[in-house]
């Protein structure tokens, strides 16, 4: 089961765990029956925010999820899920080169020997929107 992440509605913390519903998050279970079972915390969480664990770490080894800012050699990209493809994709935002805004790569494509991405993690798109030219309202 992959994790995820979501913004607590209450605070606005980053909370990571296994999603329930769309605005939900769990922590692990620490008890159970037949009858019920209990979890070691129960968040809600803004829909908006939520984002999946690719399973792949970033150069620093940071985790990468859904939404994820990051930049590379020549690019600077977000990571998203392709509802057509059925894959993790990795969106240029920014680029020195001569690619076209806003084309999609599989993640896959920067991934190295070692299991790790080629690219760096700076930021997410609901904490840095000014990464992706947005303005935050």
């Amino acid at each position: 089961m992959r994790e995820y992440r979501g913004k607590r509605v209450d605070n606005g913390e980053w909370i990571h765990g296994y999603l329930i519903g769309n605005d939900v998050i769990v922590g692990d279970i620490v008890e159970f029956t037949d009858e019920y079972f209990c979890t070691e915390f129960w968040y809600k969480v803004d829909p908006e925010t939520v984002g999946q664990y690719t399973g792949l770490k970033d150069r620093n080894e940071k985790d990468i999820y859904e939404g994820d800012i990051s930049e590379g050699e020549h690019a600077i990209y977000l990571i998203l899920w392709d509802e057509q493809k059925a894959q993790l994709r990795a969106k240029v935002i920014k680029t020195k080169y001569v690619l076209i805004k806003h084309c999609l790569f599989p993640l896959w494509q920067y991934v190295e020997d070692d299991g790790k991405c080629r690219f760096g993690l700076i930021g997410n798109r609901f904490d840095n929107p000014e990464l992706l030219g947005e303005v935050r309202e």
